[in-house]
């Protein structure tokens, strides 16, 4: 990307085939997902100077670390949620290859659409510090077989599981005070 850039919409580069990218360090905004469905991305840099961002082994993070703004679509795996986060952003795993993912107890929010279409994944463990599982949270996670929400949960946001094919079993804690539209529409 051109140095002269200083923000970059929602879902911009979605679905492109490039296997890394670099951000420039005069960046000051990106929306969510810009990378979603980047299938091919491996590696996410920051231009050195950066006062808004940073990338961690290839991850886009806020400069403090405290949101995960990006995850590379194409690595597959495992992966921890690191613990100095507090927040994945909207559509941070969009179309993904992660098989498995951890999310620690210190993360209290994931965004919209963070994991949504996420085909591969088998395994999520949702850590004791998510109140609300977001609109379409895991919407599309084909492959998801079972959840266990912790009990730290009180709200199932629409869409949070909806088109999950491959869920067969759910546990959802008596803490759960309301769960949206369509939460697990089309699991069939």
């Amino acid at each position: 990307l051109p140095a002269s850039v200083k923000t970059i919409g929602s879902y911009a580069f979605c679905g492109n085939a490039f296997a890394e990218v670099t951000i420039p360090a005069g960046v000051e905004t990106l929306g969510d997902g810009v990378f979603a469905y980047c299938q091919n991305l491996q590696n996410i840099r920051v231009a050195s100077g950066s006062a808004n961002y940073c990338a961690v082994d290839g991850v886009l993070f806020s400069a403090s670390k405290a949101v995960l703004v990006q995850y590379p679509a194409g690595r597959s795996g495992a992966y921890q949620v690191p613990a100095y986060v507090t927040t994945v952003a909207p559509s941070a795993f969009d179309g993904g290859a992660l098989d498995d993912v951890t999310i620690l107890a210190t993360v209290t929010d994931v965004g919209c659409y963070a994991f949504e279409g996420c085909e591969s994944l088998t395994n999520v463990v949702i850590g004791s510090g998510i109140k609300v599982l977001s609109e379409g949270v895991f919407s599309g996670c084909v492959s998801l077989p079972n959840v266990a929400i912790p009990a730290s949960v009180t709200n199932i946001d629409c869409y949070a599981f909806c088109s999950c094919s491959g869920l067969t079993s759910i546990t959802i804690p008596g803490t759960v005070e309301s769960v949206g539209e369509q939460a697990f529409g089309e699991c069939t």
